[in-house]
């Protein structure tokens, strides 16, 4: 009996100490996550202004540094961690915290957008016109797959116009718009909105085209016309549309509408880019503008979307 006792005790024992070291590395594995995710916290933090109390000159505006300090299990005190906003943070384009575009990367997007466009119309507008009117125009006309291309974006000004109008009436009598609704109403917004300004720019810049499509129009095919003449379109009476290639419409609609299902959709990210180089390439294929026209529509659609976006998130 004396015996049996004491092996039941040593099994009783060895159960207490087995049971109190899992219990011990359970509570050193939620303590190693709870320091780990209080280091992304402070590393991902953004550095808070401080207010003066009045007994001192004021810091206000004035960013710290984040300081944070780490208890171990045996209760003692580490010293404190300074965590600082890193140079590769500041210039980063996207946001990590958010996943959206930084001002300084907006900046660097605006930039590129202009040094793309100037390039081009130095470089590349002229012999890209040549090309495609000698090889991809066959006796002298737009071949049907390319035309089909350019086709794409046609019925979306009419598709946010029906949105806009069918929101706008049922707002009138009381009904609001649901999530859906409400990204289905910011999109239409964003196309008619970028379709208003991509107008005044074509009048505001009265460049020619490539090609001459109507009343004779003055173009570099026919009268080696390349330039821009501003407001040249409001004196010419019969062919004021002559003045109007930049920026590319067609562009600017199809970016802007696939731009604003990417930002609202994620998992058209990878899709978006497809109908956008469709069209350019139906553009260049029919040689209807030239590719500076082309990148500054892209550009002027995707701006439009993403200031769409960010005006709907922050209402």
């Amino acid at each position: 009996l004396a015996d049996y006792r004491l092996a039941d005790y040593r099994l009783a024992d060895y159960r207490l100490a087995d049971y109190r070291l899992a219990d011990y590395r359970l509570a050193d594995y939620r303590l190693a996550d709870y320091r780990l995710a209080d280091h992304r916290l402070a590393d991902y933090r953004l550095d808070r202004p401080r207010v003066s109390n009045g007994h001192g000159p004021s810091t206000k505006c004035q960013p710290h540094v984040i300081a944070r300090s780490y208890t171990t299990a045996s209760a003692t005190r580490e010293p404190a961690m300074a965590v600082s906003t890193s140079p590769s943070r500041r210039l980063t384009i996207v946001d990590p915290a958010n996943g959206e575009i930084t001002t300084r990367g907006m900046a660097m997007l605006i930039g590129l957008c202009f040094t793309l466009t100037i390039l081009a119309i130095a470089l590349v507008d002229r012999p890209v016109a040549d090309f495609a009117h000698s090889v991809l125009r066959v006796g002298g006309k737009e071949q049907p797959f390319y035309r089909m291309l350019t086709d794409i974006p046609d019925l979306i000004p009419a598709i946010a116009g029906l949105i806009t109008a069918w929101y706008a009436i049922g707002l009138l009598f009381g009904a609001k718009p649901g999530p859906r609704g409400r990204i289905a109403l910011q999109i239409a917004l964003a196309v008619l909105v970028a379709i208003a300004i991509k107008e005044q720019l074509k009048v505001l810049t009265g460049r020619t085209w490539p090609e001459t499509w109507t009343n004779n129009n003055p173009s570099y095919i026919k009268d080696g016309v390349f330039g821009f003449f501003p407001l040249k379109s409001l004196f010419a009476e019969k062919v004021g549309r002559g003045y109007h290639a930049f920026p590319s419409g067609h562009m600017t609609i199809i970016a802007v509408a696939m731009v604003s299902l990417a930002l609202n959709f994620r998992r058209f990210v990878w899709i978006a880019p497809v109908p956008i180089a469709l069209v350019a390439i139906g553009m260049v294929g029919c040689n209807y503008h030239w590719v500076s026209d082309l990148i500054f529509g892209t550009f002027l659609g995707a701006a439009v979307a993403l200031g769409a976006y960010r005006l709907a998130r922050l209402s």
